[in-house]
């Protein structure tokens, strides 16, 4: 929980007199009477940003003096460089407390909610006598994830540590191939179960050019389901099935499957592929910014109306921004971000759509009206010689 801070009666910045050109600067200012949190930036005078002085800040993060709390400001941008003598600005932000509430995650079956390994790719298939294992890597390209799948039930676990997984064969122990079908581009397959002298088709599931094609095919001799790994550019997808009936046409074997369980992970898209990918109707918009309304600040001669929002990642997640760069507030803690992108719904809340390379994941960001804005005043900075 942010600790609160009250109302500082009003001045003006306070800057330090001193004889000799100052090495840091002393700010003091006035923080706005909202609840929250602050962030604090040093601006040139066409708004560009130089320096990140508060971030998320709250009343322990600063001197309280008499007269407001008090920044020290050593008169360097956020490389570390000193910048040369002119005319700086100060302003910042009050935030609120945000409501940030998870909606879906879109194109990645495997992960139902928080709680589940985040399987972004899947890297090979093993089958034991009850299970089918699913084995794949995290976002990070490192860890590993597996999954093992009840192969009648079609229920999931996943398996914290590789030495847990039981023995588990990598071959069919059955007759079991993945053979073309016709030699016309786009190239597409069957799965087939042929006899031992491999002149006659016991069983078939055939795919069509669209679908993921099948890679690997394991089977059981003992009962009459099937797991297949199936992969195409925009998807990789892990199918167990169980044969319902099998019959002949035209000497060709006719088999009818039931799926005992299916689960995709879709290719992340980038920005500008989301709304073909989600396919709403009507079509989704990402928006660089957005406009944001501001509460009134009473203590300010000029109160701004407004600001223009955006959204950041960094190592630790995503975070919303002033478009000139100032960050405001964390919103999600999801590590190994790709990217984050902002959308309005059609009752005008913000959306937030990020991904990690597993998931898209979709959060509302509501009480964003809970913000205002303050100005700590301009001055001359002159480094020291």
């Amino acid at each position: 929980m942010h600790k609160r801070f009250g109302l500082v009666p009003f001045f003006a910045v306070s800057l330090l007199a001193q004889d000799a050109p100052p090495t840091r600067e002393t700010i003091t200012f006035v923080p706005p009477p909202l609840e929250g949190t602050l962030s604090v930036g040093v601006f040139t005078r066409e708004g560009k940003l130089l320096r990140i002085l508060a971030r998320e800040a709250t009343e322990k993060d600063f001197t309280i003096g008499l007269n407001g709390f008090i920044l020290q400001w050593d008169g360097k941008d956020d490389g570390g460089t000193v910048l040369p003598a002119g005319t700086y600005f100060v302003r910042g932000f009050a935030v609120g407390e945000l409501e940030v509430e998870g909606v879906a995650f879109h194109g990645n079956e495997w992960i139902k909610d928080e709680e589940s390994p985040r399987m972004a790719e899947i890297t090979g298939i093993g089958l034991t006598e009850t299970e089918l294992i699913v084995r794949g890597i995290a976002p990070d390209g490192k860890k590993a994830v597996i999954a093992a799948v009840h192969t009648r039930t079609g229920a999931v676990r996943f398996i914290p540590e590789e030495g847990s997984v039981p023995n588990e064969e990598k071959e069919s122990r059955k007759g079991w191939a993945i053979e073309r079908v016709g030699a016309d581009p786009p190239p597409h397959f069957a799965v087939v179960e042929r006899s031992q002298d491999g002149k006659e088709v016991l069983r078939r599931l055939d795919y069509e050019p669209t679908e993921p094609q099948p890679q690997k095919v394991l089977a059981r001799a003992d009962d009459k389901s099937i797991c297949i790994l199936e992969r195409n550019e925009r998807e990789t997808r892990v199918r167990v099935l169980a044969l319902q009936e099998s019959s002949k046409s035209d000497g060709d074997a006719v088999s009818d499957w039931g799926i005992v369980f299916s689960a995709s992970i879709r290719k992340p898209p980038a920005p500008p592929e989301v709304p073909a990918f989600l396919n709403r109707n009507p079509p989704i918009k990402l928006e660089d910014t957005i406009r944001q309304p501001l509460i009134r600040n009473e203590l300010a001669e000029v109160s701004q109306a407004a600001v223009q929002l955006a959204v950041a990642i960094d190592g630790s997640g995503s975070y919303l921004r002033t478009a000139d760069g100032l960050p405001l507030r964390r919103v999600t803690d999801t590590p190994n971000l790709k990217w984050a992108a902002l959308s309005r719904d059609p009752d005008g809340r913000i959306i937030l759509f990020q991904t990690d390379g597993a998931t898209v994941e979709e959060f509302r960001i509501g009480k964003l009206n809970q913000m205002m804005a303050f100005d700590a005043g301009d001055y001359e900075w002159t480094p020291q010689r």
